[in-house]
């Protein structure tokens, strides 16, 4: 989904060959060697990775640092050595962004950025202040993205893809996708158990077909269909995936 808008989008247009490519690393690498448990969990059982990262995105923070530390640090998978110091920089910082943005916990904040940044007033205000720096100040061509814009999509763009499974135009994949993380779920809710941590709500019921339809039907309403009614605002490409998942919807 990211490549696809990253293609088909018309802002997307203004992002550089290496915010592609940091998107592309990102998109690829934002999960990498999950534990399969929630932030929550990590940060209630006080787990290795919640104190080294203070309880902050803590399995984000993670990813990020993977990326970083493990993969390219190794000579057979650093494919960045070519970069400059000052490109490395740049894609380096665009990815911890992206990775970042994948928290759940700012849901809710990129919604509101969404909505913001669609509406003309708001707009403009973001245009001439919020997503410019010190660099282009004086370029009154709003059709020159500032750094702060183009990152500005980015992470939006991977949060959309990262939303996107119930978007896919089939529903047997929206269907196995949905079971898969409900496996997840049951798994984490029988090891909080265990724990003797208390058990997070949505988690522990997912026992019938019912359970996870109707589980499904609310992670839409709630948090896909929201999110994507306001990116097609900025990119009308997405109205395809907010029509697939109005099906799958249905479907459920």
């Amino acid at each position: 989904v990211d490549f696809m808008l990253a293609c088909r989008a018309k802002r997307a247009r203004d992002l550089t060959a290496l915010d592609v490519l940091a998107l592309k690393v990102a998109a690829l690498c934002h999960d990498v060697d999950h534990p399969g448990h929630s932030n929550d969990f990590e940060v209630k059982s006080s787990s290795e990775l919640a104190l080294r990262y203070n309880d902050a995105s803590v399995l984000e923070n993670y990813h990020a640092s993977f990326v970083f530390a493990t993969l390219l640090r190794n000579p057979s998978t650093d494919f960045l050595a070519n970069l400059s110091r000052n490109a490395y920089r740049e894609f380096r910082k665009a990815v911890i962004s992206m990775i970042l943005a994948t928290d759940m916990a700012r849901h809710g904040a990129h919604v509101d950025s969404l909505r913001a940044f669609a509406d003309r007033t708001s707009f403009t205000s973001l245009t001439r202040h919020s997503f410019s720096d010190k660099s282009d100040s004086d370029d009154r061509d709003s059709r020159v993205a500032s750094p702060r814009r183009r990152q500005f999509y980015l992470d939006q763009l991977i949060h959309l893809g990262d939303m996107s499974a119930q978007c896919s135009p089939s529903f047997d994949t929206a269907k196995d996708w949905a079971e898969r993380i409900a496996d997840e779920f049951r798994k984490q809710a029988s090891r909080e158990q265990d724990l003797g941590l208390p058990v997070s709500p949505f988690m522990a019921r997912l026992e019938t077909a019912a359970d996870l339809a109707l589980g499904q039907v609310a992670f839409i309403d709630y948090v896909v269909q929201p999110l994507f009614a306001a990116a097609q605002k900025i990119f009308p490409e997405v109205g395809e995936l907010e029509e697939n998942c109005r099906k799958n919807r249905e479907a459920w």
